[in-house]
């Protein structure tokens, strides 16, 4: 029987069966890898150079997209109190995505508002909770 061999960057011979073997120690070792990676900020606060460098659109369209999103935000809900619960998070992006993955985590859909309006200090359990994983 003969045995189809290919040259390894090393300039030695291989053969071919060890392709599938190579590839799923190649798998196994990303898997390894990627488990241990974590999605956690290094610092909560966003320097305020980061912010001003991201905003590149003129201050007039700002506010009429503002203007915009708090109108379609105030039709979503029943009544001013409701609107009031949740300004903050239309406002503010980093607060919205944080109090969107507070309210997955712990599935449970009155968190939202609350985390938004810092209603009980929701909103710090909730960056202890999401970011670093503190349940106090």
């Amino acid at each position: 029987m003969e045995q189809i061999y290919k040259i390894s960057a090393c300039g030695k011979p291989q053969p071919a069966s060890y392709r599938p073997l190579r590839l799923a120690i190649l798998t196994v070792c990303l898997l390894a890898v990627l488990t241990q990676v974590s999605a956690r900020p290094s610092d909560v606060t966003k320097p305020e150079e980061a912010i001003s460098s991201t905003s590149s659109s003129s201050p007039a369209s700002t506010v009429l997209s503002h203007n915009l999103k708090r109108r379609s935000a105030e039709e979503d809900y029943d009544d001013e109190v409701d609107y009031e619960r949740v300004k903050r998070c239309h406002e503010d992006e980093d607060v919205n995505e944080l109090c969107q993955r507070c309210s997955k985590v712990t599935k449970s859909s009155i968190v939202f508002p609350m985390c938004c309006s810092n209603e009980d200090e929701t909103m710090d359990w909730c960056k202890a909770y999401v970011y670093y994983g503190i349940q106090n």
